[in-house]
C-alpha cells in the first residue's frame, strides 16, 4: 500500500531530524539520492521537485536550494533538472488558495514521475502527508528544517499511518486490495464489477462507488490516485466522493473487513 510507503519514507526522514536537529541536509541528501540512483543506474536524468512553502523572496530559501544543487552536483553521472515550487502559504493562507493550488499541482504534475521531493519547513512536510500519495505515488520523499519540538507532531502523523495500516490488515495478516472491497461493495448494492468500474450514473451505482472510495481511502489509508484507476474515474471524481460530507452508510462493509 502507498500508506505504507509513504510512512517509510517519513521514518527515513525523522532518523536524520533526530540526528541533526534543525538541518540543511545536502549532504545527507546526496548520500540518500546517490544511493537510489545507483541502483537505477540506466537513467541519466534525475527529476528533483523542491517544495517551500512560502513566497520565493524568503531569505533562507536561496540558500538552502544553492546547498542542495551545491551537494547533488557531485553526481557526475547524470543530470538533474530541477523543479522548484513556493506556495506562497504564509501571505494566502484561506482555503480558496489552498485548493487552487493543489487543482494546479495536480494539473503540473499528475503524469510526472520524480525521482526526490525534498520539503521544506513543517508547512510543506503537513501537505505532502494529506497529498502525496495522491499526486506523487511511488516517490521517495525527505524534509528539512524542522524543529525538534516539531517532531512529536510527525511521530504523531506515523503513529496514526501505523492504526490505518493495522486497519488495512485480515487475520492472516495480508493487506485488503480494493478489488477485495469492491467484491464486498457489489454483493451489498446488487451490482455487477463491470457496472461498478463502467463510469454508470445510475444512482445505486454512483452510492456503491462513493462507499468503496470511502472505506479505501478513509479506512484503508489507500491513495486516491489507486482507487480512481481502479473504478475508471478521475483523480478529483474520488477526492468529491471521499470529502463531499456526511459519512456513507458503510458501517455493515467496515465490520467486515
Amino acid at each position: 500500500m502507498k500508506l505504507i510507503r509513504l510512512q517509510k519514507r517519513l521514518k527515513i526522514s525523522i532518523k536524520f531530524i533526530q540526528k541533526f536537529g534543525l538541518i540543511l541536509l545536502a549532504a545527507a541528501l546526496f548520500s540518500l539520492f546517490h544511493f537510489s540512483t545507483t541502483a537505477s543506474a540506466s537513467k541519466e536524468e534525475k527529476e528533483i521537485l523542491i517544495l517551500f512553502p512560502g513566497q520565493s523572496d524568503l531569505a533562507a530559501y536561496p540558500l538552502t536550494e544553492k546547498g542542495i544543487k551545491s551537494a547533488l552536483a557531485a553526481g557526475t553521472e547524470f543530470r538533474i533538472e530541477y523543479f522548484i515550487e513556493y506556495m506562497d502559504r504564509y501571505r494566502n493562507s484561506d482555503q480558496t488558495h489552498y485548493h487552487q493550488l493543489l487543482d494546479l499541482y495536480r494539473h503540473k504534475y499528475s503524469n510526472k514521475k520524480f525521482d526526490l521531493i525534498i520539503l521544506f519547513s513543517a508547512p510543506a512536510l503537513d501537505w505532502m502527508i494529506a497529498h502525496g500519495d495522491d499526486i506523487f505515488p511511488q516517490t521517495p520523499v525527505v524534509f528539512t528544517a524542522i524543529f525538534r519540538e516539531q517532531l512529536k507532531f510527525v511521530q504523531d502523523v506515523i503513529s496514526g499511518l501505523d492504526d490505518l495500516v493495522k486497519k488495512n490488515l485480515r487475520l492472516s495478516g495480508q493487506p485488503m486490495d480494493i478489488a477485495a472491497l469492491a467484491k464486498q461493495v457489489c454483493k451489498k448494492y446488487n451490482i455487477s464489477l463491470g457496472e461498478l468500474c463502467s463510469g454508470s450514473r445510475r444512482r445505486v451505482v454512483v452510492e456503491a462507488r462513493g462507499s468503496i472510495s470511502w472505506i479505501a481511502v478513509r479506512e484503508l489509508g489507500c491513495s486516491g490516485a489507486d482507487v480512481a484507476r481502479f473504478l475508471g474515474v478521475t483523480n478529483s471524481c474520488v477526492t468529491r466522493l471521499v470529502s463531499s460530507g456526511a459519512k456513507p452508510d458503510v458501517d455493515d462493509l467496515i465490520s467486515n473487513l
